[in-house]
């Protein structure tokens, strides 16, 4: 339980519909949580319009307010970006998110820094960035959990996160997640300064003024995140459009262990799977390569955006899973190859002992220091806004996390038996003495007809086979 606890302090560190609340009678500055105040220069607000899309609506002309950003704990100030001067000090604070931003009226933030700093007091050079983002999901436990699961599953980076009450402008803002954002620099995601390079498999490509087409004809494109398009000459262009052709086409031809890091990928839709995530469109899909020689391969960094988490059965796939057109169903079509890493993925995860490991966590959220004032804090939260993307106590929140996974992890665990019984060619016979044979997808779903794509075939006689099926 000790070790829980400690992770969660270390992550945890200390209705009127759109009526402002006068931070200076509210005694945040007496709870044990991060105060962030944000002073913008001449009180302007971050603004940002909302345009139709064949995606939807979305943001578009977003404008950034530049001020000063001080954090405290009680009364202690931790930083202090000092006035705005660009280049030099202060800070600038935007409007993020799509969805979201659209449809509460709670905003998500975007922060940069003129100065690179660790907001979270780590202590270490590596951590300092001037990237950092405020999420609008109050007392959710749910980014907690996925991060643990995230540091389990030992991705390339895991964003570290605590809660903070948000003031901008003397108007209290809410109860916030102050988090990394996802960033190609050290002590984040590290790819050669040279020749490395990162994307995401974008819904709102759109938007950037560079992006690669997907050869999927899909509603989401490739949208460079390192390094700036400005930096890249045609050469560097023609190489990042073909690695990512070439993977899109190993997906498609059952060759993709040949040129991803198929652990990687098999982490994440794991990842997914046991989280719950209901988010398949959104912008949370990324894909990098260290360098551009033949001795690195792409791969996926890190799992991103957790707020809609434990958002669907507990005894269904993610849609990323089960969904198309995405990565995972062509690959899951094409080769057994991102199963049986799937499949290994989840019995290195159990030999860690996670499934105990992650009811010690949630657990542990009870015996938090400051649990009292995030109660509090979300109160208020409640009172600031009508809407909100979370209605529940912390303790209810607490109490559901504990429900959803324990019935979440026995489904998965039965399903991912099956699965493995399914795709073990050299498994004792079973169903001997069938009359027709008896097909299983790559979900291990079972039917007497086969499926487009890759299937299992048992026989009459017990014995088991893959057949492709177009």
């Amino acid at each position: 339980m000790r070790t829980y606890l400690l992770f969660l302090l270390l992550c945890l560190l200390p209705s009127v519909a759109q009526a402002q609340m006068s931070a200076d009678t509210l005694g945040l500055s007496e709870m044990d949580i991060l105060l962030v105040t944000i002073t913008t220069v001449d009180g302007v607000e971050p603004t940002f319009d909302i345009v139709s899309t064949p995606n939807g609506k979305m943001l578009d002309n977003v404008v950034e307010a530049p001020g000063r950003m001080v954090i405290t704990l009680r009364d202690k100030v931790l930083y202090d970006s000092g006035e705005y001067e660009a280049g030099k000090s202060g800070m600038s604070i935007r409007v993020r998110g799509n969805s979201s931003a659209i449809v509460y009226d709670k905003k998500p933030y975007n922060l940069k820094l003129e100065k690179k700093s660790d907001l979270l007091q780590r202590n270490k050079e590596k951590y300092k960035s001037k990237h950092w983002l405020l999420l609008l999901d109050g007392p959710k436990v749910q980014t907690f959990l996925a991060l643990f699961l995230s540091r389990q599953l030992d991705f390339h980076w895991t964003p570290s996160c605590t809660f903070a009450n948000v003031v901008v402008n003397g108007d209290y803002r809410g109860l916030y997640h102050l988090i990394e954002s996802v960033k190609a620099e050290d002590g984040r995601i590290d790819l050669d300064d040279e020749t490395g390079f990162m994307v995401e498999h974008d819904n709102y490509y759109w938007k950037e003024n560079f992006y690669i087409e997907s050869i999927w004809g899909e509603r989401q494109h490739f949208t460079l995140k390192y390094p700036d398009a400005d930096a890249l000459d045609d050469a560097d262009t023609d190489y990042i459009r073909q690695t990512l052709q070439q993977m899109q086409s190993s997906m498609d031809d059952g060759t993709y262990a040949d040129c991803i890091d198929l652990p990687s990928f098999a982490k994440y839709l794991l990842g997914q799977d046991i989280l719950g995530s209901s988010d398949h469109r959104g912008s949370n899909k990324y894909v990098a390569k260290y360098d551009n020689t033949a001795d690195t391969r792409v791969f996926m960094p890190c799992m991103w955006d957790f707020n809609d988490n434990m958002s669907i059965s507990p005894d269904e796939f993610a849609p990323v899973h089960t969904g198309t057109p995405y990565f995972f169903s062509h690959m899951l079509a094409s080769s057994p190859a991102l199963l049986e890493e799937y499949i290994r993925q989840w019995k290195q995860l159990k030999a860690k002992g996670f499934e105990q490991q992650i009811f010690d966590v949630i657990d542990s959220l009870d015996h938090i220091p400051n649990k009292t004032d995030i109660e509090a804090s979300a109160r208020l939260d409640r009172q600031r806004y009508e809407h909100l993307p979370y209605v529940s106590t912390l303790n209810r929140l607490i109490q559901r996390a504990r429900t959803w996974y324990t019935e979440r992890l026995v489904w998965l665990d039965d399903t991912i038996h099956r699965l493995d019984v399914a795709t073990d060619i050299d498994a004792p016979h079973i169903e001997a003495h069938r009359t027709s044979p008896l097909y299983y997808n790559l979900q291990g779903i079972a039917q007497s007809e086969p499926y487009d794509g890759l299937n299992i075939v048992v026989d009459e006689q017990g014995r088991r086979r893959k057949v492709y099926i177009r």
